[in-house]
């Protein structure tokens, strides 16, 4: 496990980085997700009742890309989940966007703040005008230009507060108790970030009058875990309310490397999550019919796990599409586009 893995946090929200930034998740085949949230919501929160409707998908094929077509996507109704790649056997770069609810939705795009006090004194700036981070720092234009994307969610109050803590944790132990203390804050851990003169550290935001209020855990990852034992693993965890998020690297002081797989609850919830996986199909239009027959049912497309392949020539990637279904799920960020949970 774990050769690609990817989910929509992941690319729009959790490998935010102004420069390759270590300390931080697994191997991404996008750009991160996802995976903020749908930011709006009814409790402030920006969750919605999740779960309790469908969803359906939509992938604007490309790597050149104006801010009229994300704005009007937004005008339709779709969340902005990020850059991807679609399909195990012919890759296709592009946007997806997920729409779950009669809502819509204001997009932002602001280029690229060369340091991180500069990018959080904008993304507080937005914030207090409603606007939460949608995707941080993404090629939107196909040239060398780096965007931000903040999201509003029409006829909503909300307002968001980011920061950045310094320095990057060298163990999960480490990450998991700073996260629990911002948790307890409704601070949202949205990945390592890092500028172009090497400060880095750990980006957060948070629903100002929102109810949220998150702990965070971690369990041993293993490369060569089977899909029968990641489900078991991750079920135990959704089990108990806890959101996987995706598997996470450290290196430690001596250079050695460690590996877990990183979750999240929100302490106010009674939610629970159900995983399940399929094999990825061949073209970007396979996936994205496979994800809205799901979506159909009231299950939401998380995003891609890698598994080593003990059939090269019928499974090449060993890449499976990661489905959740959320029950008892109302009012909680997590509940709406999880992996987009601010």
């Amino acid at each position: 496990m774990f050769k690609r893995t990817f989910t929509f946090l992941f690319v729009t929200l959790f490998s935010v980085t102004l420069a390759a930034c270590g300390g931080g998740g697994g191997s991404s085949s996008g750009g991160g997700d996802n995976g903020g949230g749908d930011n709006g919501g009814g409790d402030g929160d920006g969750g919605g009742d999740g779960g309790a409707g469908t969803y359906h998908y939509e992938f604007l094929p490309g790597t050149q890309f104006s801010d009229t077509q994300i704005i009007n996507m937004g005008a339709e109704g779709y969340v902005f989940l990020g850059p991807v790649i679609l399909g195990s056997n012919v890759d296709e770069e592009g946007l997806l966007f997920g729409r779950y609810q009669n809502a819509t939705y204001e997009y932002r795009i602001n280029p690229q703040q060369p340091t991180l006090s500069q990018f959080v004194a904008e993304a507080n700036a937005q914030g207090q005008e409603g606007f939460a981070l949608s995707a941080p720092y993404i090629s939107l234009y196909g040239d060398t230009t780096i965007q931000t994307v903040y999201m509003h969610q029409q006829g909503t109050n909300t307002t968001y507060e980011t920061k950045v803590t310094p320095g990057l944790a060298t163990s999960a132990s480490a990450l998991i108790d700073a996260a629990n203390e911002e948790g307890k804050d409704g601070y949202l851990l949205l990945g390592p970030i890092t500028d172009g003169n090497g400060n880095a550290g750990y980006l957060w935001q948070r629903a100002v009058n929102g109810t949220a209020r998150y702990s965070y855990r971690s369990t041993p990852a293993d490369y060569e875990e089977t899909e029968e034992e990641f489900l078991t693993a991750v079920s135990e965890q959704g089990d108990q309310g806890y959101l996987w998020i995706y598997p996470f690297a450290f290196v430690n002081t001596n250079g050695a490397a460690e590996f877990a797989n990183l979750y999240i609850k929100d302490e106010n919830s009674q939610a629970t999550f159900n995983y399940e996986l399929m094999q990825s199909a061949d073209t970007y239009t396979e996936v994205v019919a496979d994800a809205n027959a799901k979506g159909a049912e009231g299950i939401y497309f998380f995003g891609f796990v890698a598994f080593i392949s003990n059939d090269p020539v019928n499974d090449p990637t060993g890449e499976r599409l990661l489905f959740v279904t959320p029950e008892n799920c109302s009012g909680s960020p997590l509940c709406a586009f999880p992996t987009k949970v601010l």
